[in-house]
């Protein structure tokens, strides 16, 4: 009996080896709960869906860590991630946003709940912008200082020191210029799997990607969520039902092309900045 028990405590201990050995997504979730105009809760469980299906198709686990939109929440969040150097880290960010006007990054703030930013969302067409507006109804409305600003840019920096083999960022908010402060799946045939594997599991690298360019507001809506993210995951799709090789680069050239093709009997089209792509795979 206890030779049966050294055997079952040595087996138990080889399957934890393994799955701790096993490729893993890692994704930390930041949502805007609070306005329900913009979808953003919308656009989570679409993410969630995208990830748990690649998590199926790839056979590595999805490890969520949803944040509570602050500053802290993130920072910690990020800090605590035990990474292999096999796994992918996927950052995705759904809220309000803002730049300020003297900003050299081309990548927008997150408007948390460290930030003192009201936002007052204008319904406009299907979608409202995802930014704060910021005029002579708004007079005291006050502007977050740097020190307490958290941006997409520093995130994907951030996630990129814990040396994931591949690390993508993600937000959905707007890029809009505020007055600067002082100074269910279906099994996939072998093509699916080869593009699921491609994208997550042989990819390596970064990208950093949001869904409007600089002075820019980000559209939502209510009942079908962000505007960008919508043609992402269009784009997504297409592109791991497709015959050719799945490449986020492509993906994200389509995601452009949608979302200014849904924008473009607007004055200004919203332009989604997707040039930040570093990405290689390793067949």
């Amino acid at each position: 009996m206890k030779k049966y028990s050294i055997t079952l405590i040595a087996i138990f201990a080889f399957c934890l080896q393994a799955l701790a050995q096993q490729p893993t997504i890692h994704a930390i979730l930041t949502i805007d709960r609070d306005d329900k105009s913009i979808g953003c809760e919308i656009d989570e469980a679409s993410i969630k869906r995208m990830l748990d299906q690649a998590g199926i198709e790839t056979a590595m686990p999805v490890r969520y860590y949803i944040t509570d939109r602050s500053i802290s929440d993130i920072r910690a969040k990020i800090s605590s991630l035990s990474v292999g150097k096999d796994d992918a880290v996927f950052y995705y960010y759904s809220g309000h946003g803002y730049r300020y006007q003297n900003q050299s990054s081309k990548y927008p703030y997150l408007a948390l709940k460290d930030a003192s930013l009201r936002e007052v969302g204008v319904t406009r067409d299907e979608y409202s912008p995802k930014d704060s507006k910021v005029g002579e109804k708004n007079k005291n409305v006050q502007i977050p200082s740097r020190a307490n600003a958290l941006g997409l840019e520093e995130i994907s920096t951030l996630i990129r020191a814990k040396n994931a083999r591949v690390v993508m960022t993600i937000g959905d908010l707007c890029n809009s210029t505020i007055p600067a402060p002082e100074p269910q799946p279906i099994a996939a045939s072998i093509l699916l799997l080869n593009n699921y594997e491609r994208l997550f599991k042989k990819s390596r690298g970064y990208f950093v990607v949001c869904s409007s360019k600089p002075g820019q507001p980000s559209l939502g809506s209510g009942t079908i969520g962000g505007l960008f993210t919508n043609s992402f995951l269009e784009a997504y799709s297409e592109s791991v039902k497709a015959s050719t090789k799945a490449d986020w680069r492509t993906i994200f050239s389509k995601s452009f092309d949608i979302t200014r093709a849904k924008t473009s009997g607007r004055t200004d089209p919203q332009t989604p900045v997707v040039d930040e792509i570093n990405i290689t795979y390793i067949d």
